[in-house]
C-alpha cells in the first residue's frame, strides 16, 4: 500500500530487529510519544492497529476509538475477543499476511458503537463495578 503507518513506542524489541526500516518507506517509526502528541495522532489517523500477543487490556485501541478513529484493528487474542466486537477488525498477529487492508478499511466504528465502549468502559462505570462487588 503507499499508506504511512506510524510506529509508535520503543522500536528496540526483537521482532523489530526483523524489519529493515531503511526499506520500509511507508513506516514512520517515531518512538515515545507524549500524551499530547498521541491524540494529535489519533485525531489525524485514518485507522489504528494494535498488533499485540500478550495485553492486559488494551487501552490505546480504547484511547483511538474515543477521539474518532473509525478503522479499528487488534490482535486476534483472547482479551480483545472479550473486550471488542462491533465494528473491530480482529487480525492473526503470527500471520501478518492474513492481514486484509480491504476489510479492515470497510469496518468501521459508528457513533452508537463508540458510545457503547465509551460507556461500559469508563472510570465512573469501573467503579461501580467494583464497588458493587465489594
Amino acid at each position: 500500500t503507499d499508506m504511512k503507518f506510524v510506529v509508535v513506542g520503543s522500536t528496540t524489541d526483537e521482532i523489530f530487529e526483523t524489519i529493515e526500516k531503511k526499506n520500509n518507506r511507508n513506516l514512520i517509526y517515531i518512538g515515545y510519544s507524549s500524551d499530547d502528541e498521541l491524540i494529535e495522532l489519533y485525531r489525524n489517523a485514518i485507522g489504528f492497529v494494535l498488533p499485540s500477543l500478550y495485553e492486559g487490556f488494551g487501552i490505546p485501541a480504547l484511547e483511538a476509538i474515543q477521539l474518532g478513529i473509525k478503522h479499528i484493528a487488534v490482535s486476534d487474542i483472547p482479551v480483545f475477543r472479550e473486550l471488542y466486537g462491533e465494528g473491530v477488525y480482529f487480525f492473526n498477529p503470527y500471520d501478518i499476511r492474513e492481514f486484509d487492508m480491504s476489510t479492515f478499511l470497510d469496518m468501521e466504528i459508528n457513533a452508537e458503537q463508540r458510545n457503547k465502549y465509551m460507556s461500559k468502559y469508563s472510570w465512573s462505570s469501573s467503579t461501580r463495578r467494583m464497588i458493587n462487588e465489594l
